[in-house]
């Protein structure tokens, strides 16, 4: 494989999420790939297919000065702001990402696990593992995680990711689930699929936006220290939400590409 140009990423809140795209040129496409559902196929046929791969840091709860942030009783003047769910979109231009191919994430609602907080998980129950005097025990212990994919008993180290879209607008959903109440975690150059390409130029605009109500905003103990209402916390929470931090205004992070 070699790589086809070089995109920069615009992250405009790193502290939350950074997200980069990688592209490589393949002299054939996989092979349970179909042909692209376009009558320009034939004159396709010479273009290179891309391959598209995923690095993508969910960085968690991260801390956020507001507005009178000390008068509602936070000692710092700050919340913490993070969110639970948001969507990877690709827009395509003279090219097509068939569905049947596609990796990362299932349209059958399966989870696809974080790969750097699951590993570390597994990593340290393998040395607990290691302590244990009986052998037979230590033996099966460590025959079950060898053989474990990168996932974990427990639930809330998973980010649910769903596939969704066309072939010209493919589609990522990741959602924090089980006790992991915000996304956090980081995928690896993973395959997203692969591009044909239906004409030259053709061209990528990829975007990660966040909706309103999958924003999460802990107050720990300062609302209730000053005593306001529930109901005047959630108005409080509302407006913070849609007039002062606006992520559903513009991508957290978005990336260009053109292959010429």
């Amino acid at each position: 494989m070699t790589t086809v140009g070089k995109a920069e990423p615009i992250n405009r809140r790193p502290g939350c999420l950074e997200m980069a795209l990688h592209f490589n040129t393949v002299s054939h496409p996989g092979r349970t790939l179909p042909p692209p559902s376009s009558s320009t196929h034939s004159q396709s046929s010479n273009k290179p297919w891309v391959e598209v791969s995923l690095t993508i840091d969910f960085r968690g709860e991260q801390m956020m000065p507001i507005p009178a942030g000390r008068q509602l009783g936070l000692p710092e003047g700050e919340i913490s702001l993070g969110f639970r769910r948001g969507r990877l979109q690709l827009f395509l231009g003279n090219c097509q990402m068939p569905q049947t191919g596609r990796g990362l994430g299932q349209e059958n609602n399966q989870s696809a696990p974080i790969d750097d907080l699951v590993e570390e998980k597994i990593k340290q129950k393998v040395e607990v593992s290691t302590s244990l005097k009986c052998s037979e025990k230590k033996s099966r212990l460590n025959d079950f995680f060898e053989g474990m994919p990168f996932t974990s008993e427990d639930s809330s180290e998973n980010i649910h990711v769903e596939r969704s879209g066309s072939d010209e607008s493919p589609i990522w959903t990741f959602e924090a689930q089980g006790k992991q109440k915000i996304l956090e975690g980081k995928f690896t150059e993973v395959v997203l699929g692969q591009l044909c390409c239906l004409s030259i130029p053709c061209f990528l605009s990829a975007r990660f936006v966040v909706c309103n109500e999958d924003i999460r905003l802990d107050w720990g103990e300062g609302p209730s220290s000053m005593q306001i209402p529930r109901n005047k916390v959630a108005v409080i929470q509302k407006v913070l939400t849609h007039d002062y931090i606006k992520i559903d205004s513009y991508p957290l992070s978005e990336v260009r590409w053109q292959h010429e």
